[in-house]
């Protein structure tokens, strides 16, 4: 018990990094016997939506998810927890709705504008067959907007209102 309070301890020293490197990400997942689309946007430092539209042979299901985002170990490194609502329609016995959880770990490649990740979705149903199933997978999503990306943005445009403002002159050459 002792070393699981002392690596628990440490995993989540490191709270002052930013817990995500990324904004806007949209990718795949696969898993279970499923593959499904998947967008996620954050809302806050560590907070994101998830969209998750997941397909198999006998079911087509949407998931909207709130997940919070801590920092561990080292850069881009992120674990995750995250609930939300979820409707779908199964193939033989109609629409159904539920309840989702995730919980995973992502890394954001320094270098690239990709992140993987790995999650287990624990679900309740209501209207399906399974009242609780777990799913979980893999995912590689493209980051559509970095941080860096945003950061560049921002500056450009305290500099263009610093131009127009006067408070910054451009030099003449004669």
């Amino acid at each position: 018990m002792k070393y699981l309070f002392c690596l628990l301890a440490l995993l989540f020293s490191y709270s002052s990094l930013s817990a995500q490197k990324y904004i806007s990400a949209f990718g795949v997942q696969g898993g279970n016997e499923e593959i499904g689309l998947t967008f996620q946007q954050r809302i806050l430092e560590k907070s994101t939506i998830e969209g998750l539209l997941t397909f198999s042979g006998s079911h087509i299901t949407l998931h909207s998810l709130y997940e919070f985002h801590e920092p561990i170990i080292t850069k881009g490194l992120n674990f995750y927890v995250g609930a939300g609502p979820h409707v779908g329609t199964l193939k033989d016995n109609g629409p159904f709705w539920g309840l989702s959880t995730m919980v995973g770990i992502e890394f954001k490649f320094p270098v690239m504008p990709l992140v993987i990740s790995g999650s287990i979705r624990p679900e309740t149903h209501i209207g399906h067959p399974k009242s609780i199933e777990l799913q979980g997978g893999f995912s590689v999503k493209y980051v559509i907007i970095s941080n860096r990306d945003r950061r560049k943005k921002q500056r450009k445009k305290r500099k263009n209102r610093a131009y127009e403002s006067g408070k910054i002159k451009f030099k003449n050459k004669k």
